[in-house]
């Protein structure tokens, strides 16, 4: 009986060693699986921080970008609407000279605008009531002999300032609005460099 105590004695020994060998082998192997874990899920938060900077930055570089459109666009539309005020006015001015000037003004755009042929000068009925004496000899002398002009006998109250030209089959409209308006792309870039510069 002895012997056989022995025996169990040295298979419970020898199995308690390879336990503790499969044990120790066992504890190592999990620490290199968890130190692999620990340092992949280092490695994908590091990987994620740096796409979240990369996404940050780019939010940043988008709002900065957008607000300086923005500024920009308020910019122009302020400056838009300091050069429609401005010729608005030059307009008003225009429509408000006193009689003498403005019908001076008239002149010019008569001789401007006039073609051949025979027209008639359209006003509205405050400007007919006004038109100084000798206004339509002086202007025809400065039109020369193949262009007529001549005072209509109907008034256009629609007209703010200025006046029309009618031939036959043509009307020029010499109104201070139309005018401006038609040579406001050119006169553009002057206003907008008098005004800012």
């Amino acid at each position: 009986m002895a012997g056989i105590e022995k025996i169990k004695q040295e298979i419970i020994s020898s199995a308690n060693k390879k336990a503790g060998e499969i044990l120790g082998e066992a504890e190592q192997k999990a620490s290199e699986i968890a130190n692999e874990a620990k340092v992949s899920s280092e490695s994908e938060v590091a990987l994620v921080l740096q796409k979240a900077d990369k996404k940050v930055e780019s939010i940043k570089a988008n709002a900065e970008s957008a607000c300086a459109l923005d500024k920009k666009n308020k910019i122009l539309d302020a400056k838009i609407s300091l050069i429609n005020e401005a010729f608005l006015q030059a307009e008003n001015k225009l429509c408000s000279l006193d009689t003498k000037e403005y019908f001076e003004v008239i002149k010019k755009l008569i001789v401007a605008y006039a073609v051949k042929g025979e027209g008639e000068v359209v006003f509205c009925e405050k400007d007919k009531n006004s038109i100084p004496k000798g206004f339509f000899e002086d202007t025809q002398k400065l039109l020369g002999n193949d262009k007529k002009i001549k005072l209509s006998n109907s008034v256009d109250n629609s007209i703010k300032g200025g006046m029309i030209i009618k031939y036959e089959e043509i009307e020029i409209n010499c109104e201070f609005s139309a005018i401006i308006s038609s040579e406001k792309e050119h006169l553009i870039d002057k206003v907008n460099s008098c005004l800012f510069g």
